[in-house]
């Protein structure tokens, strides 16, 4: 027999076999025992990084199962704990964060992340009761603010001190509206939002109050003067005399009542009617009264015997009788303060206070304001066209007869301004004016106002003539004085100064183009056109701008207030004579281009012109339809006789 313990080779052998079951055997070890490193989850947060969130910022991840996670807010702040039904996931919210940008430190023990989150909750609608057309609330500095609901607005962006103001123009009515915040004022990220809120609005302003006592023409003994009268219930009155706010009442029962002790003299009573929306009614008619007792005569001294003759009476002190205004002309739009002349710089003078405000317009006003356009177009702006062509036939003339130019006796720059100063004088005529330094700081205004009016008008022909809609001679296009523009500025203020028209009718384009002879008709009516336009622009954004200052106090507001005003009436009216179809007017470059043009452009302004200023609570509209229909009988009268009845004129230089 043969041994094989002692053989090597079979050692050799056994040995291998050996290594091998323990390399085996470690295999399946490892093999065994990855699922359970698999189920050893990482930390993580899935929250992206700038989330939006209108309330509780929720934050969510994964994590081990034996490990927690906590969340606190950098800077300090409340924080949360994490929890979930499965144990390697977390989600933590995180409350009573305000609107803002915050960073979030989160760990689960070993270790620690950030994450930035961005909150934006809903809004505030503080606005309450009835409201004139604005809506109010708070929000986040810098968020814009949407509604939508009943109609959708933007309402712009909040600002540093968080209050918001809409005006959400639409006419009287109850609207649900919701308010919704949004980051950056971009519509796409968005914030919280309110419940839906029923918002009522009324945009009808109240009638000017009604005074029982003091009576017109009364005097007045005692003291405290008692102001009564009548208004709408719920709303309030302030009194003014000379005016001077003196006091305020609430009207109950349609009955109202305050006092204020007048110093002695003559005195103008005013009063403004408020309803609970917030809508002015405009200032009453203004009338007077007399306070303090009544001059006392000196008493003669009884007669004794005298054996002298009797002396002659001595004649009787006067007394001093109260100023009055000229009997042919209203009192001044700001009447009379009542403080000395250098005390009234921070006195508003109520120059355009009888502008209605863009929130008081509604569907009936504009329509009116149409139908006053149209009646502009068809019974001035037209039948003046025929009058002028019949003068025109009836002496004979075709054409304008060319007249050689004059050397001017002063450089054009400065009659320019001599111009634009005699117009800025005119204006603050046309509401009147008093010795108070109150009413230089409004020809101040005007003056402004007048200043931009006539530069934009300039920079509009400039520019068209730039595009080279003109061709070679827009190069020798340039600006004139326009004489004719500054006499119907003229005119207008005697007419709103004498008639006490509110507010007044104001001219104040002193500047015009002027074309090179090689022009074409259709580039001359086309740099009218867009002229015209930019000024009708310009006085809608002032009366949008002027509207929304509404009432004032101080030296600055006031400035700017009568700014507005006066650049709102002035462009409108300017615009309105600019849109007559003759003479060296822009309405008749356009009417001769395109009398389509012509219409649209005349109809948009006398609209807009109808709502802003014959709107106004002082303007004499029968009275101007009724002068319409008689100018407009007449030039049509003229036209008929001089075309059907009188032989005809041969015009000069033909046969």
């Amino acid at each position: 027999m043969v041994s094989t313990l002692s053989d090597p080779q079979h050692s050799s052998v056994r040995r291998r076999g050996a290594v091998l079951v323990v390399l085996l055997a470690g295999l399946l070890l490892a093999l065994a025992s990855a699922p359970q490193a698999a189920q050893a989850a990482p930390f993580a947060v899935t929250t992206a990084p700038g989330t939006l969130f209108s309330g509780a910022v929720t934050v969510s991840g994964a994590k081990d199962a034996a490990a927690t996670v906590t969340v606190s807010v950098q800077g300090g702040g409340p924080g949360c704990t994490g929890a979930d039904a499965d144990p390697e996931k977390w989600t933590c919210d995180v409350t009573g964060l305000t609107s803002g940008s915050y960073t979030l430190d989160i760990t689960d023990g070993t270790t620690t992340t950030t994450l930035p989150v961005r909150v934006l909750t809903a809004p505030v609608i503080t606005t309450t009761g009835v409201t004139a057309g604005t809506l109010n609330g708070t929000g986040y500095p810098g968020a814009g603010i949407e509604l939508t609901g009943d109609f959708t607005k933007s309402c712009g962006v909040v600002p540093s001190n968080g209050a918001w103001s809409c005006a959400l123009g639409v006419g009287s009515g109850t609207y649900h509206l919701v308010a919704t915040q949004t980051w950056g004022n971009v519509s796409s990220e968005r914030g919280g939002s309110t419940a839906s809120t029923p918002v009522v609005v009324d945009a009808i302003p109240p009638a000017v109050p009604a005074f029982l006592a003091p009576a017109a023409g009364s005097r007045v003994v005692g003291q405290p003067t008692v102001f009564s009268g009548t208004g709408e219930t719920g709303a309030r009155v302030e009194v003014y005399v000379d005016s001077v706010r003196v006091c305020v009442a609430p009207v109950s029962s349609g009955s109202w009542s305050c006092s204020a002790a007048l110093s002695d003299g003559t005195r103008v009573v005013q009063g403004i009617q408020y309803d609970i929306a917030g809508n002015s009614s405009g200032t009453s008619a203004a009338y007077s009264i007399t306070a303090g007792p009544a001059p006392v005569t000196p008493a003669e001294p009884p007669s004794r015997p005298n054996p002298n003759p009797a002396p002659v009476p001595a004649t009787p002190l006067p007394t001093s009788a109260p100023v009055a205004n000229a009997p042919f002309l209203p009192p001044p739009v700001g009447g009379t303060s009542g403080l000395p002349p250098f005390e009234t710089w921070e006195l508003p003078t109520d120059y355009g206070a009888a502008i209605p405000s863009v929130s008081a317009t509604n569907p009936t006003s504009w329509l009116l304001g149409l139908a006053l356009g149209l009646g502009f177009a068809v019974l001035v702006a037209l039948p003046l066209r025929l009058l002028v062509s019949t003068f025109r036939r009836k002496r004979g003339y075709a054409v304008a007869e060319p007249r050689p130019e004059e050397p001017a006796l002063l450089s054009p720059r400065v009659t320019a301004v001599l111009f634009l100063a005699a117009a800025v004088l005119l204006a603050a005529l046309a509401g009147g004016v008093q010795a108070e330094v109150r009413y230089l700081r409004l020809a101040i205004a005007i003056g402004l106002a007048l200043t931009a009016l006539n530069g934009v008008a300039v920079l509009a022909a400039k520019l068209m003539a730039r595009t080279g809609l003109m061709g070679a001679a827009g190069t020798a296009t340039g600006i004139r004085l326009a004489p004719l523009l500054l006499a119907v500025a003229a005119v207008t203020a005697l007419v709103s100064r004498v008639a006490g028209i509110q507010p007044p009718i104001v001219v104040g384009i002193v500047l015009a183009v002027r074309f090179a002879p090689e022009v074409a008709a259709r580039a001359r009516g086309i740099v009218s056109l867009v002229q015209v336009a930019a000024i009708v622009l310009l006085g809608f954004v002032a009366w949008i701008g002027q509207s929304a200052l509404g009432p004032v106090d101080g030296f600055l507001p006031s400035l700017v207030s009568e700014t507005l005003a006066a650049l709102t009436i002035a462009a409108l009216g300017s615009a309105m004579v600019m849109l007559l179809p003759v003479s060296r007017m822009p309405g008749r470059l356009i009417y001769s281009w395109s009398r389509t043009a012509w219409v649209a452009v005349t109809l948009v302004t006398a609209t807009v012109a109808g709502v802003v200023i014959a709107g106004g609570s002082g303007f004499p509209v029968p009275w101007v339809i009724g002068g319409a229909l008689v100018f407009a009988a007449v030039s049509v009268g003229a036209w008929a006789y001089v075309h059907l009845i009188e032989p005809h004129v041969p015009v000069r230089g033909q046969s």
